[in-house]
Parts: C-alpha cells; structure tokens; sequence
C-alpha cells in the first residue's frame, strides 16, 4: 500500500472485559509521542479528552467502547470521523505579556482561572514577616531562585515559605502541557478534574520521604516530588531532617533541572524546574539564636548538623536568608507583591526569554540582553574578593538581574549586585549561625 493510504492513528485506553473504553493514565505523554512519529488521530476515553486535547495532535476522538472505536476508525479512513480538533494553537492568549505565538484554549482557561483565582483569594490581604525575608520571597517567586531560610524555631521560616506559594505567578500554557504530561504519568491528577493542571503546583512532602518518593523510580519510572514540583514550589521544611542519602539525591534536579532515571534496560528523564525553599533550625536542638533560650548542643554536633545537607544542598541555594528573633517586621499587600512580580516575569519574556532568569545559563543570560559583558566583570571581582566559586557567581549575576527586573530597570546597578552578593554570603565564608549572631549584635 501507498504510504499515504496508512492509516495513522493512536488508541490509548484500557479495555474492559465488556468492551468498554477504562480511562488510563499518561494520555498527554501518550498522544505527544504518537503525534512526534506521525500519528494524526487519537482514540481515547472521554474523560481523558480535556488532557488529551493539549497536544499537537490534529484529531482527537472520544469513544466509549470497542464497537464505537472500530466506527470510528472506518469514519477515520473515510475522513468523515466526528471527532474533536486539538486545542494546541487555536487561540491567542490576549494580555499575556510576553507570550510570542498562538496559545491553547486550555491556556486561555488556564490564565483566566489563575487571575481570578489569585484575584479573589487575595484581596486586600495582608503579608507580615522580616524585611528580609519578604525580599526574599518576592525575588525568589520573580526569578525561580531556589531559597533557604535559616534560623530558631518561631521566627517565621515555615511561614515565609508558605508566604511563598501565593506569589508564584501563573503558569503559561508550554508550562501548563509540561506540568500536566508529568502529573498524568504519576497518577497525580485528580480524579475529579478534567485532566489539566491549571496552577504552578505546591509539594511539601514529610521528611520521612524515601530516595525513590523524592527524585522518582519504582518499577515503572514513576516522577517523585521533585519532578511533581515541576514549574511550581517544592517546600522541604526542617531540610536536616530528611536523609543525607534524600538530600544528595536532589543535586542534580537543583542544578540541572531535571532528574535521570534509570532501571535494569529503561531509562528515563523526567522535568525538574521547580522553585525549592528549604527551612531549617541553626542546631540540632534549634535552641541555637533563641535569647532567652540555651543551646544543649555540642559544637561538633551543630558542624555534624550543617555537614549533613551544606555540601550536597547550600550551595545551589542562590538566596539564604537568616531569620533572628527582632529583626525588622514589615507588613505588605499581597496585591501588590504580586504586582510587582507579574512586572518583573513580563519584562524577563518580553526579552525573549524562555524561562525565569533562575533558570538561564551565563551564556543564554548574555543572549537575551539581560546582562552585558560590564555586569559580568563587575561581579567577577567581587567574586574574587570574595572567593565565590563559578557557581556562586552564576548564582549572583541571576538574582542581580532579578532584582533589576523588580525596580522595573534595563540594566543592573551596583546596589543589585551588592545585594545579591549578601544574600548568598550569608551561609559563604564562616557559619550561618555566626553570621545570625553578627545580625542580633547589630540589631540591639
């Protein structure tokens, strides 16, 4: 037969013991593949048909049962099946700032849902905390910059980062598919929605959480929380707290963005570009900072402490932020911290931007215009004065480009640069705890 007389098409469903069509899971990825060698239908359950309908597939029809598919099939063959067109590239997404290109409907839906959502949720609700850590959660949700708080119990950390979870701005429709490919493959999605993941997601998982349940694995290469955390927030509170084998496993997802697994002759990778904030106490005990409290820890137990996740984490942490008992409160709109950080993510995409600053290369930060060759000297010879690592001084050039982007500027100034390089010294060059101790001495 002639190559084009070859029906392409792709079935995905389970079938029942009476010829009934069961909904399965991973429909999106499923379809996606199918569409990449060719396919230009699908056949799938009408439950999955709201997910299925992000993919770039030209055709997408419902059925119920065996018979109906075959139907459908022969209507396939002679162009008359009545199926449903995919929503990818159908309709522009108006006032998306920074969004080149057609958009879906499901991403249309996507915006209005968020914005309203955020709209009537937030109101004229009111945010407290430090100074400092309301800086840090607003330019850790404008940049995607992974975040740690550090410092004694009660003095807002676990707060901070829930704070943070209101601020992530809304996901565009490219995240939307990636998000919800990910959460279908891992049987995340609820069984009451209609297959689309809508919001950036928040995960906050115990800290008895295995290798397997953080990075992904299983029998099937299943996506772990990291990888679920995709395009949202992952929360690890009291970071000491996981195991060390837990806390190594996230090196590569932090630095990459994205996770390699393998077993026996699979092999698979899984999206990881998730904003991480991590929480933890100054000692074992978190006696440690407190004034009216003692420390019960021996100093070999606060290093063993700090050994345990300093190496394997801190360092991919670009904004670590000491939380003391009275440092300077702050109160701000919610509102218009949001603002504020829609700003500043639309003046990253208007650069030509495809991801958050947190998440471009020096090279790629180059590319777009967001740093010239002047911003990059400058914090060489901070760095060195400083001995910052490679790293860190990738790390300070992004968030100095963040900040930027918040005071709404084209170029970085020196106070950004000065800024940034602060926030990553503060667990760089001696121990967090001495520094939260330099802090209270200059707050009395």
């Amino acid at each position: 037969a002639d190559e084009d007389d070859v029906l392409r098409l792709v079935a995905v469903g389970e079938l029942g013991l009476y010829g009934d069509v069961i909904p399965v899971h991973g429909v999106l990825a499923a379809v996606d593949e199918a569409q990449k060698i060719g396919c230009r239908a699908a056949l799938v359950p009408p439950q999955t048909v709201a997910e299925a309908r992000l993919s770039s597939i030209d055709q997408i029809v419902a059925v119920t049962s065996l018979a109906e598919a075959w139907e459908q099939v022969q209507a396939i063959a002679g162009g008359a099946a009545a199926g449903l067109a995919s929503d990818a590239g159908t309709l522009s997404v108006a006032g998306s700032a920074g969004d080149a290109g057609e958009f879906s409907v499901a991403g249309a839906l996507c915006a209005a849902s968020n914005v309203s959502n955020a709209s009537n949720a937030t109101g004229n609700q009111l945010i407290r905390g430090s100074v400092a850590t309301l800086r840090a959660i607003t330019v850790a949700a404008a940049g995607g910059h992974h975040l740690g708080l550090f410092g004694p119990p009660g003095t807002g950390k676990t707060m901070a980062a829930w704070h943070l979870t209101k601020l992530l701005p809304p996901l565009r429709i490219e995240q939307v598919i990636e998000t919800t490919r990910v959460w279908s493959i891992a049987k995340a999605l609820s069984p009451d929605g209609d297959g689309i993941v809508r919001q950036a997601p928040v995960r906050s998982p115990h800290h008895s959480a295995s290798v397997e349940g953080m990075v992904g694995g299983g029998r099937y290469l299943s996506p772990g929380e990291i990888s679920l955390a995709h395009n949202g927030l992952l929360i690890l509170d009291e970071v000491a707290e996981f195991s060390r084998s837990v806390l190594q496993a996230l090196r590569e997802p932090l630095e990459s963005g994205v996770i390699q697994l393998a077993r026996a002759h699979s092999n698979v990778q899984f999206p990881a570009r998730g904003l991480v904030c991590i929480t933890a106490n100054l000692c074992p005990c978190g006696g440690y900072g407190r004034p009216r409290a003692a420390c019960s820890c021996l100093p070999s137990d606060i290093r063993r402490y700090w050994r345990k996740f300093g190496g394997a984490i801190l360092d991919r942490i670009p904004l670590r932020v000491a939380c003391f008992p009275g440092a300077q409160m702050d109160v701000q709109r919610l509102v218009d911290m949001r603002d504020r950080i829609s700003m500043a993510v639309a003046a990253q995409y208007e650069r030509g931007q495809r991801q958050l600053n947190g998440r471009l290369g020096l090279d790629e930060l180059l590319e777009c215009g967001s740093l010239d060759q002047q911003d990059v000297e400058a914090v060489q010879r901070l760095s060195q004065s400083k001995d910052l690592s490679y790293r860190g001084t990738h790390h300070v050039l992004q968030v100095a480009r963040t900040m930027a982007d918040l005071d709404q500027q084209a170029s970085i100034a020196s106070r950004h640069i000065s800024e940034a390089l602060s926030m990553r010294l503060t667990a760089q060059g001696g121990t967090p705890w001495a520094l939260l101790d330099r802090e209270q001495a200059l707050a009395l």
